[in-house]
């Protein structure tokens, strides 16, 4: 029970980690710039140390998500890590300087206000004059090296909120090469399958009836051969936006790439009746479809035609026994000539 429990939340954090961190980063460079523009004069220890623990929660958060989502993006997540690193180092030395700032400020002050007592007790106006003007020159200073050391800690903290905007703008970016195919823009096949498998392992009293579909383009190597693999790739791109289309007229469906032509939707609180409907409109929106291109400096028209399956989950039914049941109707459906849907509850 308790691997079964550290692997949802290894799920949770596979889902939510990137979007909740990106927000976080984005506080915190708000945060940063704030205390940057209106620190003067003002104790910041406090604000900044939250900063870096806040910092250091999101850089844990990463290396764990480098882990979590494919070993070849370790090295991209551990380069924002370093950069993060830098933006703590930098915070760090900007909490000492303010801290030492305010200590030197504070034994300023008590050292004042121990030689206004004494001046108290100076009978001669013009040794109380000369003690005066001592005393406000010595303000005077420090008020100046304050000045010096506040301004250098916003310059320190425009350069952390600098970093970490562009680890920002970097996290969002592997965000998206994490979770969508490059070329079609759905879901990739790795996180397509987590989510798959999390529905899976619900019960049916939590689920309700729900389905799972794969549309494959048929004889799309054919168009490769003919037009060419540029080509091939703007079909492809073509078809996605048609299944992610069409797919958004039932609340929830989600969209993957399966393969190299195969594309799966998954339908929750979807009956099979409805799941072969979806496959239906899908299949015939790109039986009708045509796309004008150029191959060889000559316009085309490109038409093609998908194969669907679609099974129903069965209770207690496991995601891989899922699949092999729904390539199973794609393979049925290919054998009775294509361009068409094979369902099965």
């Amino acid at each position: 029970m308790a691997a079964t429990s550290a692997k949802d939340t290894q799920n949770d954090q596979l889902q939510a980690s990137p979007e909740e961190m990106a927000l976080r980063l984005e506080r915190v460079g708000g945060r940063l710039l704030e205390l940057a523009r209106s620190g003067v004069g003002k104790k910041l220890e406090g604000p900044l140390t939250e900063c870096v623990r806040e910092l250091r929660e999101v850089w844990s958060s990463l290396r764990e998500l480098a882990l979590v989502f494919d070993a070849n993006r370790v090295e991209t997540m551990l380069a924002h890590e370093e950069e993060l690193r830098r933006a703590m180092e930098i915070l760090n030395g900007t909490v000492g300087t303010l801290s030492r700032a305010n200590e030197r400020v504070v034994a300023n002050v008590d050292r004042q206000l121990h030689e206004l007592d004494e001046i108290d007790a100076i009978g001669d106006a013009s040794l109380m004059a000369e003690r005066l003007r001592s005393v406000s020159g010595s303000v005077r200073e420090a008020a100046t090296e304050m000045r010096s050391d506040i301004e250098r800690s916003a310059a320190q903290l425009d350069q952390s909120e600098q970093i970490i905007k562009s680890v920002d703008h970097k996290l969002r970016e592997a965000r998206k090469q994490v979770m969508y195919d490059s070329l079609t823009r759905v879901l990739s096949r790795a996180i397509f399958e987590q989510r798959l498998h999390e529905m899976a392992s619900q019960s049916s009293a939590v689920t309700g009836a729900w389905c799972l579909a794969i549309v494959d383009i048929d004889n799309i190597s054919l168009t490769n051969e003919r037009l060419g693999r540029r080509v091939g790739d703007a079909l492809l791109f073509r078809i996605a936006d048609i299944v992610q289309s069409t797919s958004e007229t039932l609340p929830g469906a989600i969209v993957g790439r399966w393969g190299g032509e195969e594309f799966a939707v998954l339908m929750p609180r979807t009956s099979l009746t409805q799941g072969r409907q979806l496959a239906e409109e899908i299949r015939g929106t790109v039986n009708l479809a045509k796309w004008e291109c150029r191959a060889s400096s000559q316009p085309v028209v490109v038409t093609t035609t998908v194969s669907v399956g679609v099974v129903q989950h069965r209770n207690g039914e496991s995601a891989t026994e899922m699949i092999a049941r729904v390539l199973e109707c794609l393979a049925r459906a290919k054998r009775r000539g294509r361009n068409c849907v094979v369902a099965e509850a």
